[in-house]
């Protein structure tokens, strides 16, 4: 059986057969039920990898996959159109007969548009050519919609992979490998949480025990065993503990204002505003309309998991990330609003469905998009580490399956008393948030700051600068050999000048014109390498057919009369054009003595010889430069 590595090693040495495996891929995704039991995402991730690590070129591939697809839908459609009593009789569609109706209003109602939209519709998605097909849809309406179904489904689904290369050509080894296992990991408890209820049903029937209490065993089994080991890994310092700084430095050096108050907004729902005004208000409506089980369900809920919340936190004492000012004396693991407002999406869900009403699927997605956007902005903000948010719902599931199994709903809420229960804890808490501003610089706090450093003018030659920078996950650095005093228009002039050319500019089109050319990866990178969390003011660089140089500077934290001091690091790429080795760290040096000639007119240069030692292949010299015209 062919292992990874080897498939690598022959899609480098025979692209044709990678984009041939793309064709595949593509296509048998498509087909009619096969698709559905094929990992598309994961397939098509890989031949993502394989164009952001420049073994096959991005054009060709969004072409051949494009076609894979396309071919693959209209084949499906075609054989549900001339064989469609053939295909009713299969068994798969027999057990069908309301997806089909379904299917049916849905063409009527959205007709080509309902191709693009079914394109990403779950197990469904490869069958709905062929129902179109046997609902007799007009072959030119089908046409105009599989058309962009299949483009906008290839560029989605290579994403992913080309954004992981673009990160594993600077991330080290040994992480990347880590990342992998525990997304496998992460894929393998979404399966089972999504399915649970079917398994349990499945080993009912083989065991003759009831289905709710063999979930409700599974529920702990899992749940809470991979609970554990999170906190064995977290205070020993081992396995998952190991993802936390990474991703912490990787969260703050994505922020913007915009995202950092949207996250925000999310943050809050676990705050003791919004949480009080909630139980206050469901607590009013449930005694009002005598639903005394509503009351039961959210306060057993809530109770156990405030109180092993607090219990975890106590007995293991782990602390939070130490983030700007704020430095709080409260514990991390787990994480308390993740936990109490999956308590509260989980009371919601039993409300509004019991044995004889099924839960609304939109309501269902809903609180699950609230209960993952507010453990990702504990993240995202820094307040709490990853181990910390996936700890806190592993915690929580046992949890909810307990009070499911012990409490069972007799009268659910109609969607909209809910929706006016939600309502006005959204009021009250905005008001409260208004007139009582307890978290007026609760963001602020949380943010990384920026020092400035001033130095005295006449002797800035002679300070010891920065002189590594770190990338976006802290795992890996490269030298910052030049210091600059001077305007970024003689920056310009200085590098052109010594046979430098300035970087492209990063656009949407520059983007996709990169992808098809390897060498120019390395100089516009889909992930923009940072410093102080800012992107480079400039950027350039020199090119041969077996050597890269690659220059950029960033403003940094130090300052003088004249002022900013710009910092920049020379890096050289070797064989560029080669593909990326699986996994494997990026071949590159750094020196800047043989790429940079000043005039002694125009500059002043003092040489610098760095101390420290370093790891990385760099020859320890930092040029310092300062303009004498300006």
């Amino acid at each position: 059986m062919l292992g990874v590595n080897s498939v690598m090693t022959i899609v480098i040495q025979y692209p044709t057969a990678g984009l041939f495996a793309a064709f595949l891929f593509a296509f048998i995704e498509a087909l009619p039920i096969i698709g559905s039991l094929v990992p598309g995402i994961a397939l098509m991730g890989l031949v993502g990898y394989w164009i952001g690590a420049n073994i096959i070129s991005f054009s060709e591939t969004l072409l051949v996959c494009f076609l894979g697809a396309f071919i693959g839908d209209y084949l499906s459609f075609i054989f549900g159109k001339k064989y469609s009593d053939t295909v009713k009789n299969w068994n798969y569609f027999k057990n069908k007969q309301k997806l089909i109706i379904k299917g049916q209003q849905f063409l009527d109602r959205y007709g080509a548009f309902a191709i693009i939209i079914g394109r990403f519709i779950g197990p469904i998605r490869s069958s709905v050519p062929i129902i179109a097909g046997l609902l007799n849809m007009k072959e030119r309406l089908f046409i105009i919609g599989a058309i962009p179904s299949a483009l906008i489904w290839t560029l989605i689904y290579l994403s992913p992979g080309i954004i992981y290369a673009s990160f594993a050509m600077y991330a080290p080894k040994a992480f990347t490998f880590r990342l992998i296992r525990y997304l496998i990991l992460v894929c393998f408890l979404s399966f089972y949480y999504r399915y649970q209820i079917e398994i349990s049903n499945y080993l009912s029937n083989k065991i003759n025990q009831s289905s709710e209490l063999i979930n409700l065993y599974l529920s702990f089994l899992i749940s809470w065993g991979m609970f554990f080991w999170i906190i064995l890994s977290v205070v020993h310092q081992t396995m998952f503990y190991r993802l936390n700084e990474p991703f912490y430095f990787l969260f703050q050096s994505t922020q913007t204002k915009l995202a950092d108050n949207f996250m925000l907004g999310f943050t809050y729902i676990g705050e003791i505003y919004f949480v009080g005004t909630f139980v206050l208000i469901w607590s009013i409506y449930a005694l009002r309309s005598k639903k005394y089980h509503l009351i039961q369900y959210l306060y057993l809920n809530l109770f156990i998991t405030v109180i092993l919340t607090y219990l975890v936190k106590m007995a293991i004492e782990i602390p939070r990330p130490i983030i700007g000012e704020s430095i709080t004396t409260s514990f991390s693991f787990p994480s308390g609003h993740t936990s109490i407002v999956a308590s509260m999406a989980a009371t919601i869900q039993w409300a509004t469905s019991n044995s004889k009403v099924s839960p609304s699927r939109l309501l269902h997605y809903i609180l699950f998009i609230v209960v993952g956007m507010t453990a990702f902005s504990r993240a995202y903000l820094g307040m709490h580490w990853v181990t910390d948010v996936f700890g806190a719902i592993l915690l929580v599931h046992p949890i909810v399956t307990f009070c499911n199994y012990f409490i069972k709903n007799k009268k659910v809420i109609e969607l909209m008393e809910l929706n006016i229960i939600l309502f006005i804890t959204l009021v009250i808490t905005g008001l409260l948030i208004t007139f009582f501003p307890s978290h007026k610089h609760y963001l602020i706090s949380y943010q990384m700051n920026t020092p400035r450093i001033d130095i005295h003018y006449d002797n800035w030659q002679k300070n010891q600068l920065t002189t590594l920078r770190f990338n976006r996950t802290h795992l890996s650095a490269e030298p910052l050999n030049i210091q600059f005093v001077g305007s970024k228009e003689k920056l310009d002039q200085l590098m052109i000048e010594n046979g430098w050319k300035v970087a492209p500019s990063y656009t949407l089109s520059t983007a996709l014109g990169l992808l098809d050319s390897p060498k120019y990866n390395y100089i516009s990178p889909l992930l923009k390498q940072l410093y102080l969390n800012k992107e480079p003011i400039a950027a350039y660089y020199k090119s041969t057919n077996e050597e890269l140089f690659i220059a950029k500077f960033w403003e940094s934290e130090y300052y003088t009369v004249k002022g900013n001091i710009i910092l920049g690091t020379t890096t050289k790429i070797h064989d560029p054009n080669a593909p990326s080795p699986w996994l494997e760290p990026l071949q590159k040096s750094f020196s800047i003595t043989p790429l940079l000639s000043l005039p002694g007119k125009s500059y002043t240069v003092a040489n610098e010889h760095n101390k420290h030692t370093s790891r990385l292949k760099w020859d320890q010299e930092i040029f310092k430069i300062e303009v004498l015209d300006e």
